[in-house]
């Protein structure tokens, strides 16, 4: 028999047995792709189960959920007939304190005892004032002398009022209560705004209040008028501390109102020991939950999200088209009543977060929402440098031994 004929008849097995051997790998990463597919579903279920038994516990709580450190405070009003000074010569609206003495000098400073949220770590020098309202008119003109050792302006690029220092005014007049923010960009003219209990509505200018806010040496003083149609039965304001731009929290919280000793001056902050308390007795381990109110802030937190490895994480194309937290719309979604489940990327524990977020209703109205999330239980295996590492080396060898078999049988045939 001719060498080309028996090498062709010798070259059918050897390829049906190269298309055999060749199929190993192929249908292993097949079977991995759907086992990833079935692990990821299976955790997307789990987390949805968790998150509706969270919201599940906290329905109908209304009295743990939808309290409010300041604006919902009942609290006593400060400005009364001893503490308005008589206003005898104009007030230039200018942030200095020449109008105001010399009543500024030996007015109260408000500091410790007027904390309205507790902070171990306080000192005066990070945060006290002194505060003086006058009438004139129909104008009432106030002024705070502010002791603030770290300014944090508001920034361009958000709408958020509270992520920064900033006044806040509660008016109660007819049995309702208005809230008002004064903060700004930089030291100058400020207006105040009026913030609606929507958490979705957007705040607007209130024309009626505005001012000064000049930036001194130890803080800034903020000198406001305020047109008396705009007032009612009640008014208290606070001077909000905020350090961090970044993060945009409040650290210290100084109203005008005296707490009395002994008095505990922070019920939303029992509140969130006892959602603490409920979050840890639910028992999720690897798992981070979180509460988040109709501000669209987070209440309480328990957990930690699981890190994925000591190595070191690159972010991959599609773990780079992921967000790097939960999105402001996503909750705002779930605050509306609808159930989700996304992904984000999470630096800190260099890997894909899967969150399931459930709205928490008291009967029909959803009062907060809760985010269960944990570190995405697989990577995406071509993505994989452990499986890399171990199909390329085998891919090697598998053409190395099919060129080895094909080069014995092409000898074979001429031995022949």
């Amino acid at each position: 028999m001719p060498i080309a004929l028996r090498f062709k008849l010798l070259s059918i097995p050897l390829v049906i047995l190269s298309v055999s051997l060749l199929s190993i790998p192929l249908l292993g990463l097949r079977h991995n792709s759907d086992l990833e597919e079935i692990l990821r579903a299976n955790q997307k279920e789990a987390l949805i189960l968790s998150a509706q038994s969270v919201s599940a516990v906290f329905k109908d709580r209304s009295d743990l959920l939808q309290q409010d450190n300041v604006e919902k405070a009942k609290v006593e009003t400060d400005v009364t007939e001893s503490e308005i000074i008589e206003l005898t010569t104009p007030i230039r609206l200018n942030g200095e304190l020449d109008d105001w003495q010399p009543a500024i000098k030996n007015s109260e400073i408000f500091a410790e005892n007027h904390l309205l949220i507790p902070n171990p770590e306080y000192r005066p020098e990070s945060l006290s004032f002194r505060h003086l309202a006058g009438t004139q008119g129909k104008y009432l003109y106030l002024i705070f002398d502010v002791y603030d050792d770290q300014l944090v302006y508001r920034q361009r690029n958000t709408l958020k009022l509270d992520r920064s220092d900033h006044l806040k005014i509660i008016i109660d007049k007819d049995n309702e209560q208005r809230n008002y923010i004064v903060a700004t960009f930089e030291p100058g003219w400020v207006t105040g705004f009026y913030i609606p209990d929507d958490p979705d509505a957007f705040a607007v200018h209130e024309r009626r209040i505005h001012g000064k806010w000049k930036q001194t040496g130890r803080g800034y003083r903020l000198e406001l008028r305020i047109q008396k149609e705009l007032l009612g039965e009640k008014l208290t304001f606070a001077i909000a501390d905020v350090d961090d731009g970044e993060a945009g929290i409040v650290k210290t919280l100084i109203g005008t109102v005296k707490i009395e000793e002994g008095k505990e001056p922070d019920k939303p902050n029992e509140d969130k020991e006892i959602l603490t308390d409920i979050l840890e007795s639910l028992d999720l381990p690897n798992t981070r939950v979180r509460i988040i109110d109709k501000k669209k802030q987070f209440k309480a937190e328990i957990g930690d999200l699981q890190s994925k490895s000591n190595t070191t994480y690159r972010r991959s194309e599609q773990s780079a088209s992921l967000p790097s937290e939960i999105a402001p719309d996503e909750i705002a979604a779930v605050l509306s009543g609808e159930s989700t489940i996304l992904y984000y990327f999470d630096e800190s524990v260099a890997g894909e977060v899967i969150a399931a977020l459930m709205p928490i209703f008291n009967e029909e109205e959803v009062i907060a929402a809760v985010a269960v999330e944990q570190t995405a239980g697989i990577e995406r295996l071509p993505n994989n440098p452990s499986f890399k590492e171990t199909l390329f080396p085998f891919i090697i060898a598998f053409l190395l031994s099919v060129a080895g078999i094909w080069l014995y049988s092409y000898r074979f045939s001429e031995d022949s």
